[in-house]
């Protein structure tokens, strides 16, 4: 019936241009007369002046084609989105007068409408949360908590315009960018503002510093997970969320793939496979400068520069204290393990070192050997501990290979000594342990670890 009622509405709307929708001008017809019993579409129009002339829209007795005039007498279920009135849009009077463009909007405003109550009216049996943290940024004097949404899908890192301007930051720079959206549209190219922001956890037992890129919005509300049960369920599982309430405030700061890494491991994401020597020593540069803190020990704090796709390092001790042995005997047969250790001892006495808590020893980690270097011309420390950074075991990294070395020091001693030869008199000057001032964050130090005897008791570690 729906194949019939198509053809019947074809052949009509045929008829009714040939006869310029009934203005009284008669063409002749050139089709040949139709069997009577033939189902076919041209029968109903063929024979029409034979039976009742019945609306072929409504079934009502007036002649179809004068349904857009009989408008409030067609019964027909159709709507006009043009005028709104009972007959289709092809029959409309107002479609003659060339408001044509009028129609297209009419049919993007239905399809808009229609595609709406269809995402409103999608039903889910839960409620989808998506990773949302609450965030503390600091700037000089000011400190703010705000809502952070955690978007690996994301290749940078936004915070809004309006929080730029409450926390007073002045742009390390710009870029310009668009931005590749839902569906395969992309953004106009636009100029965004970057900034450097001190990014800290809630109780402040963590913190780093991120590069942002200034935008209008982030995106639209995001509900806050306030299921009692899901909380606790959560919490029993050790698993505490920041992010919680019935209210919904805005989302202010989207964390994205270039600093999730390293906040969730750590870690800086750098492939350093696929990017030249000259970039990813400029990118190394600008973590030691966006990472390092100065401590209330007087000393500098600096964050260990990790690269991405690296196998892990070697996680066990057996290695390095099979290696501790070995150099302890050759300390005793040399008749310097004293001096060895009492070099440690003083580190540990000045910070440097530290004795691992017990509760921290199973924590993961990685444990370097380590010998002595013998330097008997040396004036102040003749021996002293060297570290075997590049010990690594088959199907492990060494710590060497997971880390970036930065750009290279030696080059800038040439003009060092040409800029000294300047004047006629040079001043130099020496840090004591100038190395050993750094100081590692506490997550990065847990890579460090080494092997020593116990004072009491020289059997055990």
């Amino acid at each position: 019936m729906s194949f019939l009622r198509h053809e019947v509405e074809g052949e009509e709307h045929r008829v009714l241009a040939e006869t310029a929708f009934g203005n009284g001008i008669k063409r002749k017809d050139t089709h040949k007369p139709v069997h009577k019993d033939e189902p076919i579409a041209a029968t109903l129009i063929a024979n029409s002046s034979a039976v009742e002339n019945n609306c072929v829209f409504c079934d009502r007795s007036h002649p179809s084609q004068e349904s857009w005039s009989y408008g409030q007498k067609c019964h027909s279920n159709v709507r006009c989105l043009i005028c709104e009135r009972r007959h289709y849009a092809l029959l409309c009077p107002d479609l003659r007068k060339g408001n044509s463009s009028l129609l297209k909007r009419k049919v993007a405003d239905e399809e808009a409408k229609s595609t709406e109550i269809l995402l409103t009216n999608h039903s889910s049996e839960y409620e989808i949360y998506l990773k949302t943290i609450i965030i503390r940024l600091r700037h000089r004097e000011k400190e703010v908590c705000v809502r952070a949404l955690m978007d690996d899908g994301s290749h940078r890192s936004c915070i809004k315009k309006s929080l730029v301007a409450e926390l007073n930051l002045s742009p390390s720079g710009t870029e310009v960018l668009s931005q590749g959206l839902f569906g395969g549209g992309i953004s106009p190219t636009a100029e965004h503002g970057r900034f450097s922001v001190p990014v800290e956890s809630l109780d402040r037992k963590y913190s780093t510093s991120v590069a942002l890129l200034d935008q209008p919005k982030i995106c639209s509300t995001l509900p806050r997970i306030r299921d009692k049960t899901l909380l606790t369920k959560l919490a029993s599982r050790g698993i505490v969320l920041t992010d919680i309430g019935r209210d919904k405030p805005p989302i202010r700061i989207l964390l994205g793939a270039d600093v999730l890494g390293s906040i969730l491991t750590g870690r800086i994401e750098i492939q350093w496979k696929e990017k030249n020597k000259t970039l990813l020593e400029k990118e190394t540069l600008i973590h030691f400068k966006e990472t390092i803190r100065f401590q209330e020990d007087q000393r500098y704090e600096v964050a260990l520069p990790w690269l991405a796709g690296n196998p892990p390092v070697y996680g066990k001790y057996d290695v390095a204290e099979s290696r501790l042995r070995s150099v302890t005997k050759r300390l005793v047969k040399e008749n310097i393990y004293e001096v060895y250790d009492d070099v440690l001892r003083q580190w540990q006495k000045e910070g440097i070192i530290e004795t691992i808590p017990e509760n921290e020893i199973s924590m993961p980690g990685h444990c370097l050997p380590h010998r002595p270097v013998i330097k008997s011309s040396s004036l102040t420390t003749k021996v002293r501990p060297v570290f075997d950074a590049s010990f690594k075991q088959p199907g492990y990294s060494s710590l060497n290979e997971c880390l970036s070395a930065g750009p290279s020091l030696s080059e800038q001693i040439s003009p060092l000594l040409l800029r000294f030869r300047t004047k006629a008199i040079g001043v130099i000057t020496d840090i004591k342990q100038a190395f050993l001032q750094l100081s590692v964050r506490p997550e990065d130090s847990n890579f460090l670890r080494f092997l020593w005897w116990n004072t009491e008791d020289r059997s055990k570690l």
